[in-house]
């Protein structure tokens, strides 16, 4: 005997659905696997009550069919030509400012390079970014980030080269 909510195999003598809890008096036995759109559910005496197999349906839907371009009746050609973007052409070296004026500010070796490199990428991104209309938040910090790191390594350059001065006159 099949339940009839879910389909599971069910002892003759049962009165609830042990899967679902559907009552079962009054039910007409069911032997036969059953079709549920496009599905065939069919019982599983062994570890699942319910086991489902598809089944192609005879009319696939509309969005399941393939589109053959160009065939009379068919769907038209894609249109052609260049599409405008909408991506931020810019956001790639905003990034490298962003990443190199963080560099600067550390203390790495080369850090005055990174920071004229990152003021360069920085301008370069967010000029790229303001042709198309959009904005560039990474090449702003690295724009930031590299003057703030130039002014940094010229405060400590010049520390330096005072102390290296001073210290040679004794």
């Amino acid at each position: 005997m099949l339940c009839r909510q879910c389909g599971a195999a069910l002892n003759p003598d049962a009165v609830f659905c042990h899967i679902c809890g559907a009552t079962l008096t009054n039910q007409p036995t069911r032997t036969q696997p059953y079709s549920q759109g496009g599905y065939v559910v069919a019982p599983n005496p062994y570890s699942q009550p319910v086991q489902t197999i598809y089944v192609q349906p005879e009319n696939p839907p509309v969005y399941m069919q393939a589109q053959v371009y160009g065939r009379p009746g068919a769907a038209p050609y894609p249109p052609q030509g260049v599409y405008p973007s909408t991506g931020n052409p810019g956001i790639g070296m905003g990034v490298a400012s962003l990443i190199l004026g963080i560099c600067a500010l550390c203390g790495v070796y080369a850090g005055p390079v990174f920071a004229i490199i990152a003021l360069c990428l920085g301008s370069g991104g967010k000029r790229r970014s303001r042709d198309v209309g959009r904005k560039n938040g990474p090449a702003t910090a690295g724009i930031t980030m590299g003057i703030i790191g130039l002014i940094g390594w010229l405060i400590v350059g010049a520390i330096v080269t005072i102390g290296c001065l001073v210290s040679a006159t004794y």
